[in-house]
């Protein structure tokens, strides 16, 4: 999502260097975590090449290039990049990642950035959705449809009985701030707005100890929880 510009003019010689990038140029557009990531628009560059070249002769620790492949030959300059939006929305885009970022000690919903969320919250955009919805019929579906966009991340449920392969949940573990300029929803601590304290909390993984006690407990219980299974808590944030 094209934000911030900057417009520069962009006098410089085209570099072969498709081996600056880590992994080869990828479809999509740089993302990375709220508040700590940014791109800014240098304006046109005759190549995706050139982009590169513009990218680093700022020399201001930007660790990746996006180059807009749809003709209008837009160059961004990313800044905090730790993954790449592959939905349909950045299908007009080619990314450079030029540095690595660093490894998060923590990162449970593979978003790579370091998860901020304790265990027992999460930030919710859906849960418990059958893979017979428009959004998709597996998981890579689901996240290239854009209804489970980035930072969120798309897994198999995970309810009242257990890891649920035929439904599925987008969720992040972001900080409750930034849940919330997103516009999603919170669970977590007093906030329950739909009974995942029933199950520990929020779980993070099938193997989390608080999730895996709750299930034992809950041994008698149906094979799942209906409100639960059944709550939908937004459509596709396209806008995100």
């Amino acid at each position: 999502m094209k934000t911030a510009a900057v417009t520069l003019a962009l006098c410089l010689s085209v570099a072969t260097g498709d081996d600056r990038c880590i992994g080869g140029w990828k479809t999509g557009d740089g993302q990375g975590p709220l508040g700590s990531a940014y791109e800014m628009s240098l304006g046109t560059a005759d190549s995706r090449e050139a982009c590169i070249d513009a990218v680093q002769a700022l020399n201001t620790g930007a660790n990746a290039a996006t180059y807009s492949t749809d003709g209008t030959k837009a160059c961004y300059v990313e800044y905090g990049q730790t993954t790449v939006d592959t939905s349909s929305y950045s299908s007009d885009y080619e990314n450079c990642l030029l540095t690595a970022p660093a490894t998060p000690s923590r990162d449970l919903d593979g978003d790579g950035a370091e998860d901020v969320a304790p265990e027992g919250s999460c930030c919710i955009v859906q849960y418990g959705v059958g893979f017979d919805t428009q959004c998709g019929s597996t998981l890579a579906e689901v996240t290239a449809s854009n209804c489970c966009p980035s930072p969120f991340v798309a897994r198999y449920h995970l309810g009242f009985s257990g890891e649920e392969t035929t439904h599925y949940d987008c969720v992040s573990f972001i900080s409750k701030e930034d849940c919330i300029t997103y516009g999603q929803t919170w669970s977590g601590g007093d906030d329950d707005p739909i009974g995942l304290g029933q199950i520990g909390g929020c779980p993070h993984s099938a193997a989390a100890p608080a999730y895996e006690a709750a299930l034992k407990e809950s041994d008698s219980a149906p094979a799942s929880g209906p409100a639960l299974l059944a709550t939908v808590l937004a459509a596709a944030a396209a806008a995100l």
